[in-house]
């Protein structure tokens, strides 16, 4: 990935993060979050995360934890890096609601992402 798709995929991220949190920042329940996390794991496309994007998603999980007083980190949740498809840091994805998801997703991404993903789940 060239480094201005790399900038244009974080500012992508950040907007809809800051969206999410300004629209209230709900989280789906600790059970669909720990499925989430076990279908993530599963896969192949669960690829390493850089630094800045695990800085980023700890800082927005604790963001979240604060608004919704709980702790929302799912057990093996430390083995979730980025997903190579969509590029989102899956510590963070696992707790967004889908119907947040869904429309950021492309035909492009539905066609890449393995039939088994819990992304490709109608909201």
């Amino acid at each position: 990935m060239s480094v201005m798709n790399s900038i244009k995929q974080l500012w992508g991220g950040a907007v809809e993060i800051f969206e999410w949190l300004r629209a209230g920042g709900n989280v789906v329940t600790f059970k669909e979050a720990q499925w989430r996390t076990n279908v993530c794991n599963t896969c192949s496309k669960n690829v390493e995360v850089g630094k800045l994007k695990l800085f980023i998603a700890w800082f927005v999980r604790k963001s979240l934890e604060l608004k919704n007083r709980t702790n929302l980190r799912t057990r093996d949740a430390g083995s979730l890096g980025q997903c190579q498809d969509c590029g989102c840091v899956l510590r963070i994805l696992v707790l967004e609601p889908q119907d947040r998801i869904e429309p950021f997703l492309t035909d492009g991404d539905r066609g890449r992402l393995p039939s088994f993903c819990w992304k490709l789940k109608k909201p």
